[in-house]
């Protein structure tokens, strides 16, 4: 298993340790009664480590799943700072993984000798890839993590979005806005979900002052993912209409910015994220905005 398929060591380590759960009841020291009788774990975790340090030293490409391994031993043993670590050092390694199958794949399809013979599919290259969210985010939650993993943003979004987005928007005492934009501002559509989930999730909280600085950086980023204008639709209605028309009607709404007039709805349809961020913050830059 260890040199040959990590990818079902997980899976036979996760079901069994799942299996041994349920039997007792779901309280861990039970479980590890039961666990000893079919190996010792702290051997079979010592075992895991010299592998980590073999691969290491002759390739430097660690196989994230002796991670995820780790980790599901580390929760065996009700070390849940440690397992939490492994998890995500297994997603960190899948990340890098990825990536640098795609950068060959890149230079593959560069390559003219690649029209003539696919490369071989590696073993388990079909298999479906792991994701373990769920076990991470009970971890943090049932285990009061949230200090440790302020500095794993990256693993904790590539896991799961939409999970990484509460858990950061509830607890930005124990992960300071400032520290996870240090974090992710290399990658500037992950930047631009983040500051957005804060001003959607946690309204109150971010719309203070001490962020002024972040906000500023928000509207740079609501225009450099605005979505492309149609201008088609606009023009067939023009060529229907006296051009004035679509000017008679305006009238000048909250900040001074020009809305349609008319009922709520049309001016609703009328709104995006980025004016509903300016109506709504109260320090906006409005010339940096202009």
């Amino acid at each position: 298993f260890l040199v040959g398929d990590s990818y079902a060591l997980v899976n036979t380590l996760r079901s069994w340790r799942r299996h041994h759960q349920h039997r007792a009841g779901f309280h861990t020291t039970q479980s590890h009664a039961l666990s000893s009788d079919l190996f010792d774990v702290e051997e079979f975790l010592a075992k895991l480590n010299r592998q980590l340090v073999r691969i290491a030293r002759s390739h430097g490409n660690v196989d994230p799943y002796i991670y995820a391994a780790q980790a599901e031993l580390f929760l065996e043993l009700e070390k849940y700072s440690k397992a939490l670590d492994a998890y995500l050092d297994s997603q960190k390694h899948l990340s890098l993984r990825k990536k640098a199958m795609g950068a060959a794949r890149g230079q593959k399809a560069r390559s003219p000798r690649n029209q003539i013979k696919d490369e071989k599919p590696s073993a388990g290259s079909s298999r479906q890839e792991m994701n373990f969210a769920e076990d991470v985010f009970e971890l943090i939650r049932d285990h009061d993590l949230w200090a440790q993993c302020k500095g794993r943003v990256q693993e904790l979004v590539q896991l799961d979005r939409n999970r990484a987005g509460l858990l950061l928007a509830r607890h930005m005492s124990a992960m300071p806005p400032d520290e996870v934009v240090a974090q992710v501002r290399s990658d500037r559509e992950v930047l631009h979900w983040y500051l957005h989930t804060l001003f959607t999730k946690q309204l109150e909280s971010y719309n203070v002052p001490d962020y002024s600085h972040l906000h500023k950086m928000q509207i740079e980023l609501y225009a450099e993912f605005a979505p492309e204008p149609d201008y088609s639709s606009s023009a067939r209605e023009g060529d229907e209409s006296d051009a004035d028309d679509g000017f008679a009607e305006l009238q000048r709404g909250e900040r001074g910015l020009l809305l349609p007039a008319g009922d709520d709805r049309e001016i609703q349809s009328f709104d995006s994220d980025f004016l509903r961020f300016l109506r709504t913050i109260n320090d906006p830059p409005l010339q940096f905005a202009l």
